[in-house]
């Protein structure tokens, strides 16, 4: 497995994302609901993959959450980037592709719009489990 690593704007939150696949090859989604489009979030996983959060500063992690309560958006507290969102006590990730440092690769590529709006929550947490990516939160 490859080792790819990404940020939030100051540094306090970083991400490992170990994953066979090469950046050309992440399948990219554009999630459709107003808090990913207001966070241009560009959503990347594989489910054979593992997300490793580093938390570098006290307080750094901050989650959110909205509608169906299922998923954990997490952000930096000094910055305010996303980074991604988690489900089941952060067992699974979903990231923000741009805050990836190959980052520039994944958006000259058309990613794929998605309406989760028909899920009920226990629907989503299903094809959670089954697309996004393990996940820990270390720190």
């Amino acid at each position: 497995m490859a080792t790819y690593t990404g940020a939030c704007h100051c540094g306090d939150l970083t991400i490992r994302y170990r994953t066979d696949l090469m950046p050309a090859q992440w399948p990219l989604r554009e999630c459709q609901c107003s808090f990913c489009r207001k966070h241009a979030m560009l959503s990347t996983s594989d489910p054979n993959g593992e997300v490793i959060v580093a938390v570098h500063a006290p307080g750094a992690l901050k989650r959110y959450r909205f509608a169906t309560g299922a998923t954990d958006f997490i952000l930096c507290g000094r910055c305010g980037v996303y980074l991604g969102a988690t489900v089941l006590n952060d067992a699974w990730m979903v990231i923000n592709g741009r805050v990836m440092d190959c980052a520039a690769e994944l958006a000259a590529r058309v990613a794929e719009p998605k309406v989760f709006d028909h899920e009920s929550a226990e629907e989503r947490i299903s094809r959670r489990e089954r697309m996004w990516s393990r996940c820990r939160i270390d720190g």
